[in-house]
């Protein structure tokens, strides 16, 4: 359901964005979080010289 204002939540637990339908607003929750993520699936899938002999790890701590 669009909203005809935006919303500001102070503590940042939800995020106002343009609607799709001009003049109107909607509020999405969201997880900042895909660093994260992708290092849990990398820990536990990527590849590791156990699994995969003669694999070659990424470094993990690049820095940008």
């Amino acid at each position: 359901m669009p909203l005809y204002d935006p919303l500001y939540d102070p503590q940042g637990r939800v995020h106002s964005f343009c609607h799709a339908v001009a003049g109107k607003w909607h509020l999405t929750g969201v997880t900042l979080s895909a660093a994260g993520s992708l290092k849990w699936y990398f820990d536990e899938f990527g590849p590791t010289p156990k699994k995969y002999p003669g694999a070659t790890l990424i470094q993990k701590d690049m820095t940008c």
